[in-house]
């Protein structure tokens, strides 16, 4: 794996700056880019961590129907969802059942 600057932000306004720099790339969950990474199919300059910026994170509600699902938001906060679970109870389980307990939190 190549060296590369590992940074930690916690809001979209600093992510946003941080990103500037040439050759960075944003990390939520990480296992795909770090596995990409070790391959040498990606190498960034600078990995910027999103998982410290509370407004990336959560599901709620829409206006209309349907969920905001935030990015940061992990696999096992989808499984255990009461409104998401009832309104859409095959993605619920999808959810619990995906990847190990590690992946998954």
């Amino acid at each position: 794996m190549k060296p590369f600057r590992y940074t930690t932000v916690e809001s979209v306004s600093g992510a946003l700056k941080t990103a500037q720099e040439t050759g960075a790339r944003y990390k939520a969950g990480g296992t795909d880019i770090l596995g990409l990474m070790k391959e040498r199919v990606e190498t960034p300059d600078q990995l910027i961590d999103l998982n410290n910026i509370r407004e990336l994170s959560g599901i709620s509600g829409r206006p209309g129907g349907g969920f905001s699902i935030g990015t940061t938001t992990t696999v096992a906060d989808l499984a255990k969802h009461d409104q998401l679970g009832k309104t859409y109870p095959v993605l619920a389980q999808a959810a619990a059942c995906v990847a190990s307990p590690q992946l998954r939190n």
